[in-house]
């Protein structure tokens, strides 16, 4: 997948993958309080022609959920034009599709601290174009569940694209 996945966990939170593929892994996550969400990890086709096919995974993966649902990983896609730093504009029908996919799937953007980019092209001049690829989404059950929770880009040397990190700053509320 893309860049590579690395995830810290706590001791007492289960993790079960019961689906992958080369573009997604998904776990059911069991907190210690027995409350229960799954986590899809998720890298889309990189080639703007082939962005159906991540578009069809994602609404798949999301036909399988029933509870609180997170899907965090370099997405490939803007919701909009203030999400690039570039010459070159996004045209609009990508920005449209990737929303109607989230709005499909009922998920919502997590929003971010830190630098707005999260990945370089690392060319120089105007030949330099930065975007937000990767972001971390959730429907409404995950919400609810984790109100406090916060995705941070941090800086990296090693990767055109930036880690995320997703936190959260309260105790899971009990449902």
């Amino acid at each position: 997948m893309g860049g590579g996945l690395a995830m810290m966990w706590k001791e007492d939170v289960n993790l079960d993958i019961f689906k992958f593929s080369e573009n997604q892994v998904s776990a059911v996550v069991t907190e210690s309080d027995g409350f229960q969400w799954v986590l899809t990890c998720f890298y889309e086709w990189p080639e703007t022609f082939e962005r159906y096919k991540s578009w069809a995974l994602l609404s798949h993966v999301s036909s399988l959920m029933d509870g609180a649902w997170m899907c965090i990983g370099d997405f490939n896609g803007m919701l909009s034009s203030s999400e690039k730093l570039s010459r070159r504009l996004i045209p609009p029908r990508q920005m449209d599709a990737f929303r109607e996919v989230l709005e499909t799937c009922k998920l919502t953007n997590l929003g971010f601290i830190s630098y707005p980019y999260t990945w370089n092209n690392r060319r120089l001049g105007d030949a330099n174009t930065k975007e937000r690829l990767d972001r971390a989404v959730a429907n409404e059950a995950w919400r609810t569940k984790f109100p406090k929770t916060m995705v941070t880009h941090i800086i990296s040397h090693s990767s055109d694209h930036l880690p995320l990190i997703l936190q959260n700053h309260e105790s899971p509320k009990r449902t």
